[in-house]
């Protein structure tokens, strides 16, 4: 009987022990995620640059040659991630009791800056890659294009 009793308190206690790792695991795992994304982590595989079904219709090799291309631009380099600063700036903004429009439309320039650089550079890119295209490779982007365009219609 005393062997009965010994017994269940240990499988109760492997049971909590087994869900705390399992807890402990999936907590570093979120804070692992959350730092190398907020680090710059590994970049995407695959680069969205706004340009909705044209971007579907590329190659994913044109893609990534886009990509490099956004990557070795300065002017994408020198508008880099949104700072720290203008984090913090639009976070007072939200916290106040009184949200300024002024303060928080302030705040929002540095972003509307960094994404109007890159969507120009991602434009640059697009029509350089398009020119250097062959006759082939253009109308098959042409044709990709057209079927993706049709899909999202029905």
């Amino acid at each position: 009987m005393a062997e009965a009793k010994g017994k269940g308190p240990s499988r109760i206690w492997r049971l909590v022990l087994v869900l705390s790792l399992a807890l402990n695991l999936a907590v570093v795992g979120l804070v692992v995620g959350v730092g190398l994304r907020a680090a710059g982590g590994k970049p995407p595989r695959s680069v969205e640059f706004g340009f909705g079904v044209i971007g579907q219709a590329l190659t994913q090799e044109q893609r990534r040659e886009i990509g490099r291309s956004l990557r070795a631009d300065p002017s994408v380099r020198r508008a880099g991630r949104p700072n720290r600063v203008m984090v913090e700036a639009l976070i007072a903004v939200l916290r106040a009791p009184v949200v300024d429009e002024a303060q928080l439309t302030a705040a929002l320039d540095g972003a509307s800056r960094r994404a109007e650089t890159l969507q120009t550079a991602a434009r640059t890119a697009f029509v350089t890659q398009v020119l250097a295209m062959s006759d082939v490779e253009r109308l098959a982007l042409a044709e990709r294009l057209e079927g993706l365009s049709k899909r999202r219609d029905r």
